[in-house]
């Protein structure tokens, strides 16, 4: 939901045209991209494991991931070309975009019922979870194999 938010207001800065706000727009297009690939992809691994899916079915379902948003990108691209050239303005596709993440957003709300954060219990360091970054960060400085038994030594 924080991607659809901070996309949609990065596409509505690309309407304005003063620099500093397309710069901004620009910073937070790639929060927002950045929020798109971590955060999907983590909570994919973490729900697989929680299920005990085998590690062929994680990449089975991370390939056809990897396919689908290949179509939809190509999709997107002519959509937004038709966009361009009837509406005569580069700022469209854009304008398109921020309203279909306003939409999402919304569907997002009204139909997911998991993954909506609440009180820690265990006493992990709160909403940033600092001491948990502080033991992932003793482990990266360590150089010792991650604490679920794969190396990560090239």
């Amino acid at each position: 939901m924080v991607f659809c938010v901070t996309y949609a207001i990065a596409c509505m800065c690309i309407t304005v045209p003063t620099l500093p706000i397309l710069f901004f727009g620009r910073v937070l297009g790639g929060l927002s991209t950045s929020i798109l690939y971590s955060v999907f992809e983590s909570w994919l691994v973490s729900s697989s494991n929680h299920l005990v899916l085998p590690q062929s079915a994680l990449s089975n379902i991370l390939g056809r991931a990897t396919l689908v948003n290949g179509i939809v990108a190509a999709v997107a691209g002519v959509v937004s070309n038709k966009l361009v050239s009837n509406t005569f303005t580069f700022r469209s596709p854009f304008v398109a975009s921020g309203v279909l993440l306003v939409l999402a957003w919304v569907a997002i709300n009204r139909t997911w019922h998991e993954n909506r954060g609440g009180a820690s219990t265990s006493g992990d360091g709160g909403i940033f979870q600092l001491r948990r970054l502080g033991q992932a960060w003793d482990i990266v400085k360590s150089g010792k194999p991650n604490p679920l038994g794969m190396d990560t030594r090239p």
